[in-house]
């Protein structure tokens, strides 16, 4: 492992490890390498990603900005799941962990999308363009309604899309 790599936690100092758990951002700077040489016990576990349930919840945004995905810009949204209102048709699922969060990308020929998804929250916070948006859905809290959707190259995999949403 990397000599410049301190796993120890630091006297006096709880910077970014906690014990012997190294935090996410002491993990943004190791190489994958470095990584490969960690104990499991000294990454902290994390709210995964998942295929939700159909149906209603409360969500936080936790970050909506323009990324790159592959090669391309999208429009990336951030979910964390609150609370679950209702599940519709779970095929005995049961509902999901509060914290449990998702990413969702618009890339440039889905803004039509996004503005379907998004728009009646634009509307009702005042925002006009799709900067403003962007800047002000992150910290929001909304309630919506999580689908499902089949790839259309594979239709064995199956994401999450999100309508009827409404901002709190």
């Amino acid at each position: 492992m990397n000599d410049q790599i301190n796993t120890t936690k630091p006297e006096n100092e709880t910077a970014d490890i906690i014990g012997e758990t190294i935090s996410r951002e002491v993990l943004k700077e190791l190489s994958v390498d470095d990584m490969l040489d960690l104990e499991l016990d000294m990454v902290e576990d994390i709210v995964g990603f998942l295929l939700p349930p159909k149906g209603y919840y409360r969500l936080s945004i936790d970050e909506c900005k323009v990324d790159i995905a592959g090669e391309k810009q999208v429009i990336k949204t951030s979910l964390r799941i609150m609370e679950t209102i209702e599940l519709v048709d779970t095929d005995d699922k049961p509902a999901p962990d509060e914290g449990t969060f998702d990413q969702t990308y618009f890339p440039g020929y889905g803004i039509g999308q996004f503005k379907t998804e998004y728009g009646p929250i634009a509307r009702e916070s005042g925002f006009t363009t799709f900067r403003d948006l962007i800047d002000g859905l992150g910290g929001m809290e909304i309630n919506a309604y999580i689908g499902h959707r089949k790839d259309k190259n594979d239709k064995d995999k199956v994401y999450p899309t999100v309508s009827k949403i409404t901002a709190i």
